[in-house]
């Protein structure tokens, strides 16, 4: 995902809220490893 959105690449990620609700805070974690 990092070298993907440093190439200009527009990325997409699924999370799946449907086990635990951890979705949220793995889309934040993504977002600020990537920012």
């Amino acid at each position: 995902m990092e070298a993907a959105a440093a190439s200009g690449a527009e990325v997409w990620g699924i999370f799946d809220n449907t086990a635990a609700g951890h979705a949220l805070g793995n889309a934040m974690a993504v977002s600020a490893m990537v920012a």
